[in-house]
């Protein structure tokens, strides 16, 4: 009678604690941070991409549209591009979004998206400067 081997004997070098010295696979969304900038300036963030109703909670809002409408910001950070989402109408989400791309986003690519509509992007000194201009048209 013949030993059979067993059979997930040859499987064990595929298995993720097994990758012979080369770099595992990332996950499409490791790295990637989202979160609110609150009209107080307070942030709040978490890995991942999907967390921003579960982030409502800490600020004590319940619905993303009277978040935004008080001057809240929504970011998806994606290490070298940030995606910003903010009511065009809010003079405070305008100001956080220049104090926090003058500081903390600086040199990234960027791409801000202002509810109702309307969508800028590029890099962080000329969508600065985009931003200034229109807080300036707005008696600032």
């Amino acid at each position: 009678m013949t030993r059979r081997p067993w059979p997930y004997q040859g499987v064990w070098r595929f298995l993720p604690w097994r990758w012979r010295g080369q770099r595992r696979p990332r996950h499409p969304t490791a790295g990637v941070v989202s979160g609110w900038i609150a009209p107080s300036g307070q942030v709040a963030e978490e890995p991942g991409t999907a967390r921003h109703t579960a982030l409502l909670v800490k600020f004590g809002e319940a619905t993303r549209e009277r978040f935004f409408a008080r001057g809240a910001i929504r970011f998806v950070d994606a290490g070298d591009h940030v995606s910003l989402e903010l009511d065009s109408d809010s003079r405070v989400a305008i100001e956080h979004t220049i104090a926090a791309l003058s500081g903390r986003w600086a040199g990234r690519e960027v791409e801000i998206e202002f509810r109702p509509s309307g969508l800028i992007s590029g890099s962080a000194t000329g969508v600065l400067q985009h931003l200034r201009r229109r807080l300036e048209e707005r008696g600032g």
